[in-house]
């Protein structure tokens, strides 16, 4: 049985595909979606296996780059990716934010004692600073990615700090729209067994 979410999901990709991604613009959903998505298990798939390559490469560019990094995980849902981070960095400091309340109350209770907060980060601003700002399938919500990557780089990222981004296939718009204005400092492409494909870039402001 289809739910009514995912017929909104649907008709809201068709029209961000054809039209909004080609010019540079996120597709937000409202907070409402998000939570019923969450409530009925819509993202669920996202602990799959099939998943794991992409959580891989983010955390190894995100060991990488920083020693003992402030890190925020920016759309954490149920904390997965703070899942691959706290086992492969030994010391960090991390925020998660998320706009769906019901994502933050069931990563809390993975996680006990991480911070864990909703936010509706396209709308409301952080004051912190943070060495690395994550952006895993999260950037492409926001209503002008160029414009809130802008606003992070004045306002939560330390000196040479770094976004990680990852975006799956079908953003090209988005890519084209913010990659020039900053320096890419390593990009990887990611294709699991289902021939799922997903683009992730290492970029620091110019």
């Amino acid at each position: 049985m289809i739910s009514w979410y995912n017929i909104k999901l649907k008709l809201s990709n068709l029209v961000y595909r054809n039209i909004l991604y080609r010019l540079g613009f996120g597709r937000p959903n409202k907070r409402s979606d998000w939570e019923a998505g969450y409530k009925e298990g819509y993202w669920d798939h996202l602990e799959s296996e099939l998943e794991d390559e992409r959580y891989k490469v983010i955390t190894s560019l995100a060991k990488a780059a920083k020693a003992s990094p402030a890190i925020c995980d920016v759309g954490c849902g149920k904390g997965i990716l703070y899942q691959h981070l706290r086992q492969n960095i030994a010391a960090m400091n991390y925020l998660g934010l998320d706009i769906s309340e019901n994502a933050v109350i069931e990563a809390r209770k993975r996680f006990p004692g991480t911070i864990f907060r909703q936010l509706d980060f396209d709308q409301e601003e952080l004051d912190q600073k943070f060495d690395i700002i994550i952006f895993n399938e999260s950037i492409e919500y926001f209503v002008r990615p160029l414009e809130k990557l802008n606003q992070c780089t004045a306002k939560n990222l330390l000196p040479d700090g770094i976004f990680i981004i990852s975006m799956y296939k079908g953003h090209d718009g988005i890519w084209n729209t913010i990659t020039p204005h900053f320096k890419i400092l390593k990009e990887i492409d990611i294709q699991n067994e289902k021939g799922q494909r997903w683009k992730i870039k290492l970029m620091q402001p110019k």
